[in-house]
């Protein structure tokens, strides 16, 4: 799972600067490679499921400072095995403990 995830990660790197650089035919490929690679993850939660999590995560743990992202972020990753977006999960944790 980790080796597929680390994959679908690279392949959306990858995309992102071939669209920046102009290259929509080897965009094109890495989406191709990408669409196969998910499906061998599991079904992704929805934004509004990870922000419910995420809220729920830091009033367990009491999190109420950015030092605390890294807990939160790892506790988010065990309770939602793997379906949670970790680059939305560290979104929405930095937004919700950042200072008012």
């Amino acid at each position: 799972m980790g080796v597929i995830k680390k994959l679908v990660k690279q392949r959306q790197e990858s995309i992102e600067q071939f669209e920046k650089g102009g290259r929509s035919d080897l965009a094109e490929a890495e989406k191709k490679e990408l669409s196969i690679l998910e499906t061998y993850l599991p079904q992704q939660m929805a934004r509004v499921q990870v922000e419910q999590l995420v809220g729920q995560v830091i009033a367990d743990l009491k999190a109420d400072s950015i030092k605390q992202m890294g807990a939160v972020i790892k506790e988010v990753g065990a309770r939602s095995q793997g379906a949670a977006d970790n680059r939305m999960v560290s979104e929405i944790v930095k937004a919700r403990l950042q200072p008012a």
